[in-house]
């Protein structure tokens, strides 16, 4: 819970390394290396790896005859390649900062037909260099004195290392320390409610912690302490505002830029394709390829659009601060207007009276004071008035950019007009421009209320630094006044006028102090009125985006369960094709087209197998072509339906197992009807327990028809039920939880808004929103309630203090009417005192009464958010379940493309040699067939063989390394993949963090994937055996996709599903490398280029995301060893230090076995060279402090090393934390405990 401009500084370098990792444009002009291929080998090469424009002018080669591919080759890909090249460009101008966006233009203005391509290879670096001096400047110039110097000291570096570190991580710690201080300097002035809030956050600790007080627990301080504020605690409140606004400002200044760009790029884009698609009118393909140029051109302008929308809501923010600051400083005016009357009537009284004059000094001090920190809320409202007015010019560049998206939007309209002239399908053109003119609508709307919020906000700023600047003027003159009238008290010649002077005075600064309290009531509602607007666009922004997506999930045909049969998954196209292929009479023209157009279809769709055999079929010769679609696609969905049957075996129970193991063991009928119709003998116990499992953790309706079920009885109905009626029910749940939130009187309006939005998406859209994302949006609501309750504090404590200044005023007039003599104006103005003390008295029991509302407030946001939290929590585990299912199809997919590698290739090359030998066509397909069914029969026969040594290899285990062993192995072998898969990655680790470099480590880890690995590491035995481990490497980018889709609230269902993802499609990119004729091609091609960085990036990110269980895996595989040993090897093995590879350290021994006799827990060592030294019996986890140099030891220098030690280690390492003396003087142990004292017993000494 980090400053957001932090979020959106480090944010910009990963949008740039994610612009740089899509699809790359291909080097049309530089053949790949590796041996000669074929045309069809290239363009199947430039389909799989090209950008859109190179794939989608390859999809309609590929489908074509061997001239269409010529000429593809000859004419088409370059003009083709040269487009992906500008829009890869125009991503980073979007995604970069100002010198990443200057290079681009100039690659882009460039005649060099080099330009782009220098600029895609390495011309970016320099500037983005650049630009992360810059992020850097920008970050400093608002940062506190720690952070500011760990940002100068990497720009003195200059390096890109050092810049790039600190914008990664840099900032944090200095920044935690500047926060602190900050924290403590609110505990040192802030009022009882401020300073308690303030200590609770230092004593959390925690970065959360901090965030939490400084973004919203401290106003909600602030308003308890109002009726008792200070003007100098106002001061400093607005100055906080006025920093957070000018933050924002340039957070939106920022993002309006690079919208700016984007959508004018989009805007030139959409022109040059709307005059494409002009110059096309009579050409269908060249106007419909200009038409998809269009269509790309307007989802560019939508993003850019949105990006505005961003850049509007950040200016309103912006305001929102600046507003902000300006009712705190008319807050601080009317407070400083009230001591300026209260002075002047002092003034007043002491004019005629000597025993006042005492009173009139002490008022006089008052309103010296008073007036300092009136100076300094002036100068807040004043910087902060500033702010507001560059928010405003953000706004309107976020406007600009709408009108260009709007204009992208009308070029692709017009567009889409030509292409249809040409009888082009251009439908993808048309919705785009429709979403991009929509989205450009909202940005506009945003865009609009920003401005205008930002005019208030200004103007409301501008106007509070007056009325504060005037409000000190009267209160140093009132103090004046007074000191004056205290020296001469009851001997001025004319007390009586001097007395009405100093009234009429007080008077003015009353009405003054009132004018304030009044501007500060327009400042409020006009932020009412604009976080209205906020909330009404962002919401009308989520619902565009659901109806998108399930208009998008509706064409992705979801529907279709992961576990059918694959001729079920084929849509209504690819059938007719397929039987048009199929029957008689059909030109051999037409079956050929027919053939590649399938393949095409299920290279994209199909399982491993049906996409082996359509990648290869797009490379191969017409008369191999034939043979796919006549006879080789079904054999491969043959083979399909037995890989998904073993994927449904490895999820399902023992009953199930052992029906499939006997139905694999038939014909592929007999498979392919299993698949429909999974009946076995205990289905319905099986589905009865499933159904009682699902109901227990259902909604209403879940309950509701699970018990219909049951009570049914029978096994169609529990079956129905458990494949079909538990998601149908449970959607109807989600349905019901929304509309309740819908009609709750008491949800906020971005409750409602949200809630609607997720109904008009797809089903899994609604399904997070209930789950986790409902949290967040009545978080939201209540934070703006206690917001708004905070400011209404605010505004009735200035209404208080303008009418106490007023009865002051009217006293003031009383005493100098009795000084005139004037008794009836003296008892007009004792009356006008008491009704204006009445009311100073009713607002100031609102303001009470605001600041009670506001903690409750608070507490509920609160309450929101630790419910929020905990639905994440639950949304997590649902997402891990999602990612493990993920990570258990695409091992089975990656054996399957192994084994469908095998086959197709067998068949190929058979073909190839019947060729080359004479054969005719009937001969050469005739051998292929035969090599293929050799090559089946043996791919169901290892599968068949590695499942059978699973089982015997148990045996041999508990021989050779004993019962623990042999347990180990049966739970291996008999665990579901999720398990086996965790085992095989915590053994990887064991390897890796255990075992020193060496052909040893190779063979440990090769041996990982087997259930007999405690005896091969005992026995130091080499499994050959890698293709699973192997597995797990290529499923990590599979399991990514699962979590991204969860993530984003998109609707993805299973691991079929996930397999249209990024992450997946590059997956299997990488697993079909072997599967295409392309091979001869280079692989290096794809191996060495930005895909394989992505790759990377994908392993990276898993093995992160998966720490933890790890972790988890090898903490409870230490324990078990630890259950086994003697007491004398388990004492021996508490000093064995992993950092050290294990070497023992008979002083961690010893601390262990004090930590064991001072606290007694048994301990034993924590398994990984990070986190903490041991764990105990009950969990906890125990961690050393030190030991310390006593000769470098100053308590003074190293007090805040120690605080932010014992910290890290309690928020991230350990539980408890021993502070090792051993070495320290008697004195500096002292200063030492004295240092850590406040952390026990979290932090203990042995002594």
């Amino acid at each position: 819970m980090y400053p957001m401009r932090r979020l959106l500084a480090t944010g910009l370098g990963l949008s740039l390394v994610a612009a740089l990792t899509q699809a790359p444009a291909v080097h049309a002009d530089t053949p790949p290396p590796g041996a000669a291929a074929s045309p069809r080998d290239t363009v199947l090469m430039l389909w799989q790896t090209g950008g859109p424009q190179v794939k989608a002018g390859a999809e309609r080669a590929l489908v074509g005859t061997d001239a269409d591919v010529a000429d593809f080759l000859a004419h088409g890909l370059n003009p083709a390649d040269q487009i992906d090249r500008r829009l890869a460009v125009n991503r980073m101008i979007s995604a970069g900062g100002p010198a990443v966006g200057s290079a681009a233009q100039t690659a882009l203005d460039s005649t060099d037909s080099g330009a782009l391509a220098g600029f895609l290879d390495n011309g970016w670096q320099g500037p983005s260099e650049q630009d992360e001096r810059l992020q850097v400047d920008q970050l400093i110039a608002a940062a506190g004195p720690n952070e500011h110097a760990a940002g100068q000291q990497a720009l003195d570096d200059g390096s890109a290392d050092a810049l790039r570190k600190f914008l990664t991580d840099g900032w944090v710690n200095p920044w935690l320390t500047d926060t602190r201080i900050r924290i403590n300097q609110l505990v040192a002035g802030g009022g009882n409610a401020v300073k308690a809030a303030a200590q609770v956050a230092l004593d959390t600790g925690t970065p959360n912690a901090y965030a939490l007080l400084l973004t919203s627990e401290l106003a909600v301080a602030q308003a308890r302490d109002q009726e008792t504020a200070s003007v100098s605690q106002l001061a400093a409140a607005a100055k906080d505002a006025q920093t957070e606004a000018a933050q924002q400002t340039q957070a939106a200044k920022d993002a309006a830029q690079r919208a700016v760009v984007e959508a004018e790029m989009a805007r030139q884009a959409a022109v040059a394709a709307e005059q494409a698609t002009e110059s096309a009118q009579h050409n269908a393909a060249d106007a419909a390829a200009a038409a998809n140029r269009a269509a790309d051109a307007a989802n560019h302008a939508a993003d850019a659009a949105r990006v505005a929308i961003g850049a509007a809501n950040a200016a309103s923010t912006a305001a929102r601060g600046a507003a902000s600051a300006a009712a705190r400083a008319a807050n601080a005016a009317s407070l400083a207007g009230g001591a300026a009357s209260r002075a002047q009537q002092a003034a007043a009284a002491a004019a005629g009276d000597a025993s006042k004059a005492s009173d009139a000094r002490q008022a006089a001090q008052a309103a010296r004071d008073v007036a300092t920190g009136a100076s300094q809320a002036a100068d807040a409202a004043d910087a902060a008035g500033q702010a507001a007015q560059q928010a405003y010019n953000a706004a309107s560049a976020a406007r600009d950019a709408s009108g260009h998206a709007t204009a992208a939007a009308q070029a692709a309209t017009d567009s889409v007009t030509f292409a249809k002239r040409a009888g082009a399908d251009a439908s993808a053109a048309e919705a785009a421009a429709s979403r991009a003119r929509a989205q450009a609508v909202r940005a506009d709307s945003a865009a609009n209320a920003a401005q205008a919020f930002a005019t208030v906000a200004a103007n409301a700023a501008f106007a509070s630094r007056d009325a504060a600047q005037r409000a000190a003027a009267d209160a140093v003159a009132a103090a004046a006044a007074a000191d004056d009238a205290a020296d001469h008290a009851g001997h001025a010649a004319d007390a009586a006028k001097e007395a009405t002077d100093h009234a009429n005075a007080a008077s003015a600064a009353a009405q003054r102090a009132t004018d304030a309290a009044n501007q500060a009531k327009q400042i409020h509602d006009a932020a009412a009125q604009a976080d209205a607007a906020r909330i009404a666009t962002n919401v009308g922004q989520a619902d565009d985006a659901a109806i998108a997506a399930k208009a998008n999930a509706d064409t992705l045909h979801f529907d279709t369960a992961w576990d059918a049969p694959q001729d079920s998954k084929r849509d209504a196209e690819t059938n007719r094709l397929l039987t048009e292929a199929n029957a008689a009479g059909t030109a051999q023209s037409v079956v050929v087209a027919d053939a590649r157009k399938v393949a095409l279809r299920l290279a994209s769709s199909g399982g491993p197998w049906s996409r082996s055999a359509a990648l290869a079929t797009l490379a191969a010769s017409d008369a191999e072509a034939v043979a796919y679609v006549r006879d080789g696609v079904n054999i491969a969905a043959a083979q399909d339906d037995r890989e998904t049957l073993q994927t449904v075996g490895d999820n399902g129970t023992d009953g199930l197992r052992a029906a499939i193991d006997s139905v694999t063991k038939g014909p592929d009928a007999g498979v392919h009807a299993f698949l429909v119709n999974p009946t076995y003998p205990d289905r319905a116990k099986d589905e009865r327990i499933q159904t009682n499992q699902i109901m227990a953790a259902g909604g209403p309706t879940v309950k509701t028809e699970a018990q219909r079920a049951l009570d049914a009885g029978t096994d169609a109905a529990l079956h129905a039920f458990v494949t079909t009626g538990q998601y149908s029910a449970a959607g109807n749940d989600d349905r019901l939880a929304a509309n309740q939130l819908i009609a709750d009187p008491n949800s906020g309006p971005e409750t409602k808004g949200m809630a609607q939005a997720a109904l008009d998406g797809p089903s899994g859209y609604l399904h997070q929103f209930i789950e986790a994302g409902q949290y967040i949006s009545i978080r939201h609501d209540r934070e703006a309630a206690d917001h708004d309750a905070e400011v209404l504090g605010l505004l009735q404590q200035a209404t208080s203090a303008a009418a106490t200044a007023t009865a002051d005023a009217d006293t003031a007039q009383q005493v100098a009417a009795i000084a005139r003599n004037a008794a009836d104006q003296a008892a007009q103005w004792a009356q006008q005192a008491r009704d204006s003390a009445t009311q100073a008295a009713d607002y100031a029991a609102q303001a009470h009464d605001s600041a009670v509302r506001a903690a409750q407030s608070a507490a509920d946001a609160q309450a929101s958010a630790d419910t929020a939290r905990q639905a994440a929590q639950r949304a997590e585990q649902s997402a891990k379940q999602a990612q493990w299912f993920a990570v258990r199809a695409n091992v089975s997919a990656n054996r399957a493309y192994g084994f469908a590698n095998t086959a197709v290739a067998a068949w190929h090359a058979a073909y190839d040699s019947a060729v080359a030998a004479g054969k005719d066509t009937v001969a050469a397909i005739d051998a292929a067939n035969t090599a293929r069914d050799a090559a089946v029969r043996k791919v169901n026969d290892e599968r068949a063989q590695q499942a059978s040594e699973m089982k015997d290899a148990c045996q041999a285990a508990k021989a050779v390394g004993g019962q623990s062993n042999y347990a180990d192995c049966v739970q291996f072998a008999g665990d579901d993949p999720q398990h086996r898969l965790q085992d095989i990655y915590g053994r990887g680790m064991f390897c890796q963090r255990f075992i020193n470099p060496g052909k040893y480590q190779e063979n440990c880890a090769m041996d990982a994937q087997s259930p007999t690995f405690g005896t091969d590491q005992f026995l130091f035995q080499t499994n050959a055996l890698s293709q699973m481990i192997s597995a797990v490497g290529g499923g990590e980018a599979l399991l990514d996709s699962a979590m991204i889709c969860v993530g984003l609230l998109e609707f993805c269902g299973g691991a079929a599903d996930a397999a249209f993802t990024q992450w997946s499609y590059i997956t299997e990119q990488l697993s079909e490398l072997a599967a295409t004729t392309w091979q001869k091609i280079g692989v290096a091609v794809a191996i060495n280029g930005p895909t394989a960085a992505l790759f990377e990036e994908g392993w990276d990110q898993w093995r992160e995301l998966e720490t933890e269980e790890v972790k988890d895996s090898l903490v409870e595989e230490e324990a078990n060893r630890f259950a086994g040993m003697s007491e004398a090897d388990r004492l021996k093995r508490l000093g064995m230090d992993p950092n050290l590879d294990g070497a023992f350290q008979q002083h961690q021994q010893d601390l262990a076995v004090a930590i064991q006799n001072r606290l007694g827990v048994k301990l034993f060592r924590w398994p990984l060279r990070s986190g903490p030294a041991w764990v105990g019996a009950d969990g906890m986890t125990y961690s050393v402090l030190g030991p310390f140099d006593p000769n470098n030891f100053n308590a003074q220098t190293i007090a805040e090393q120690v605080r932010q030690a014992v910290n890290t280690h309690q928020g991230n390492k350990a539980n408890y934390v021993l502070v090792d003396t051993i070495g320290l003087h008697a004195d500096q142990i002292t200063q030492l405990k004295n240092l850590v004292q406040r952390y026990e017993p979290y932090a203990f000494f042995l002594d």
